[in-house]
């Protein structure tokens, strides 16, 4: 009997195709970047439109029997709107409490298309889009970077030690318990209600130097944006997002502009009896905007009865230049979202503010924050970026220092090509100016680490959390701190929160899991676990270990073999970690030699640095800081 020419199965809205058969989401013959599980969701989605799909539906089609909550399907579907730019929510429209409803019509293929499961089913063979977060960094790297960012100012000689440490003057270790301080806010995403819906970079943009400012504020608990902008676009009721973030106010409002102008209206809302504590509308011209922010702020500190120490001034680092202001907050939204060219584009529109007011300090900031993560991600040369990444930083600093970020930033620079003694004094003012940053914590908790702080690199990170508790990247450092103080059962907790948070890093994640079994004695679990993950090296060290701890002997010397016949840097870290937990610890030391030569002669020192402070940051190594090679190793 011939056979039958298959069908093309695609879905076909608006300007976008939904290639079944590819696995693609299409837009002008470009694929539009979209991790796996939020392809699934949007698949399952298009194919039911027209009606209610309830979150539950969601979970269960998509994700099985694996425990993750209804946060994942939700950051799914932020993910599918920016992929669509839907930021005006016309496509998929969400019914709160409930679900989701895919509003756009539908051309359908001749053929149903193929079940989540079998979508998901095919991920390990898929090649996984590109961020601008990864670049060219190795896995381990993409989601440890606020890790590596802290263990780079300690990585050519400490800054944190037993007798001189920043808990001395800026209260951050020493601290048996969390605890979160009253009264505490969250600032949300502002909704744009301009007429063309094109300003969601200005309202998110004034919610967040609204939660900087009030940042400031000592004694009031501030949540960390990632946290509370993870609730834009939900129509979440305030009640779900106080008892999620913690906080007993929150702060909501809308922006509609046109023009120069722009109308700002603002509300403080106290959670526990449901009353809005203070509202007001602001109608104003665009370069009286930091005057508004500092207005807005005044009057929820002065609803919250806090009393500015001192009497704060004004924040600094503003402009009364309107294009300079809205290139500015463009900047800053394209920084914080950072999908696709992202920071490139960010850097252009910082470039645009800071020619516009060569005085707008913030701009500077922020141009040295996002030269510093395009350089790190591998989006910029290094030998093109420093430069300008130093210019940046220097500008920053003789017109802001008393912005905290001014500091990080020079203390990163400054760490990441090697003037260990510039990127101390720097990181000390930024933990001195701003001690319950999250960003300033989780790099003082990266030093703890490093040298051997571990309890203290705890307490640390934990404060990062109790700031931004959805942050998966900070639940993944926490988990890495928490193995190598030897408390098991809690960095396997923390991995399972990262990975239900990150579903993209879900593979990765997994194999983390897989070697927190095996340092619990529970080898079987952890096998089978591994063996069910795509080929690569973290798979490969996590076998080796189970299968030794098994007595399967001759599989274990098999799967190490394999990692020794790869030619990449990666492969021998991996061998030299294997090695080091059997106690060779020669051999150890000879397969980092080996990674460390196989590195190109051609990458630029600083990303030499960082792949190298990557390695000493690996738990599977801590039975080398015994020997005295250990403090030399990777130190350039």
């Amino acid at each position: 009997m011939p056979a039958t020419s298959p069908v093309h199965r695609a879905w076909k809205f608006g300007a976008f195709t939904l290639d079944l058969d590819r696995g693609a989401l299409v837009r002008a013959d470009t694929d539009v970047r979209l991790r796996p599980r939020p392809y699934a969701v949007l698949s399952y989605l298009v194919e039911r439109h027209g009606r209610l799909v309830t979150k539950e539906e969601l979970l269960d089609a998509i994700w099985g029997h694996r425990a993750v909550t209804e946060g994942a399907v939700t950051h799914s579907v932020i993910e599918i709107r920016r992929a669509l730019g839907d930021e005006g929510l016309r496509m998929i429209r969400t019914v709160p409490r409930r679900g989701f409803v895919f509003e756009e019509p539908v051309i359908g293929p001749d053929e149903a298309g193929p079940a989540p499961a079998e979508v998901l089913a095919s991920e390990p063979t898929a090649t996984p889009p590109a961020t601008a977060e990864s670049g060219s960094m190795p896995p381990r790297t993409a989601w440890r970077t606020g890790l590596v960012l802290g263990l780079m100012l300690a990585a050519s000689g400490s800054w944190w030690s037993a007798k001189d440490r920043v808990a001395g003057d800026a209260g951050l270790a020493g601290e048996t318990a969390v605890a979160t301080p009253s009264p505490s806010i969250a600032v949300l995403p502002f909704v744009d209600l301009s007429p063309e819906l094109d300003q969601g970079y200005f309202s998110d943009g004034l919610a967040e130097e609204l939660l900087n400012l009030l940042a400031r504020v000592p004694g009031l608990h501030v949540t960390a944006r990632t946290s509370s902008f993870s609730f834009k676009g939900q129509n979440a009721d305030i009640a779900t997002i106080a008892e999620t973030l913690n906080v007993d106010h929150v702060l909501e409002g809308s922006v509609r502009k046109w023009g120069d102008r722009v109308r700002i209206t603002a509300q403080l809302v106290e959670v526990a009896g449901s009353s809005h504590l203070w509202s007001e509308t602001y109608d104003r011209e665009l370069g009286d905007l930091f005057a508004i922010q500092d207005e807005i702020a005044g009057s929820v500190v002065q609803a919250l009865q806090v009393t500015l120490a001192g009497g704060e001034p004004p924040q600094p680092g503003g402009t009364t230049n309107p294009a300079a202001s809205e290139h500015y907050l463009h900047a800053r939204f394209l920084f914080n979202r950072r999908s696709s060219d992202d920071l490139t584009r960010a850097r252009l529109y910082y470039r645009q503010a800071v020619d516009g007011d060569p005085d707008f300090g913030r701009a500077w900031v922020g141009l040295a924050g996002a030269l510093q993560l395009d350089i790190f991600a591998g989006g910029l040369p290094a030998e093109e970026g420093l430069p300008e990444w130093r210019a940046a930083v220097e500008r920053a600093l003789a017109l802001v220092p008393e912005i905290p970020e001014a500091q990080q930033r020079a203390a990163a620079y400054y760490g990441m090509t090697g003037q260990t003694a510039r990127a101390h004094e720097h990181m000390r003012k930024a933990l001195a100016a701003g001690p319950d940053d999250p960003q300033r914590l989780i790099l003082a908790a990266g030093s703890a680490y490093e040298n051997g702080h571990f309890e203290e690199a705890i307490t640390l990170q934990r404060r990062a959390l109790a700031l931004d508790p959805v942050a998966a990247t900070y639940h993944t450092s926490l988990a890495s701190y928490l193995l190598s103080a030897g408390h098991y059962q809690e960095a396997e907790a923390e991995l399972r929160r990262s990975q239900e948070l990150s579903p993209g890093q879900a593979v990765h994640l997994e194999a983390e899991i897989a070697f927190v079994l095996i340092r619990q004695g529970r080898y079987g679990e952890a096998l089978a676990s591994l063996e069910a993950l795509p080929e690569g090296e973290d798979r490969d060290l996590g076998l080796v270990l189970a299968y030794r701890a098994l007595e399967r002997r001759e599989e274990s010397d098999a799967v190490l073999e394999r990692l020794m016949a790869r030619p990449d840097d990666q492969a021998a870290v991996r061998v030299a970690e294997a090695f080091a937990q059997s106690g060779a610890f020669d051999e150890s030391f000879r397969w980092l030699e080996t990674a460390r030569s196989r590195l190109d002669p051609a990458t630029h020192p600083l990303i030499r640095r960082v792949r190298l402070v990557e390695t000493r940051a690996s738990t599977w190594l801590i039975p080398l800081r015994a020997d005295p090679r250990w403090e030399t190793w990777g130190r350039e």
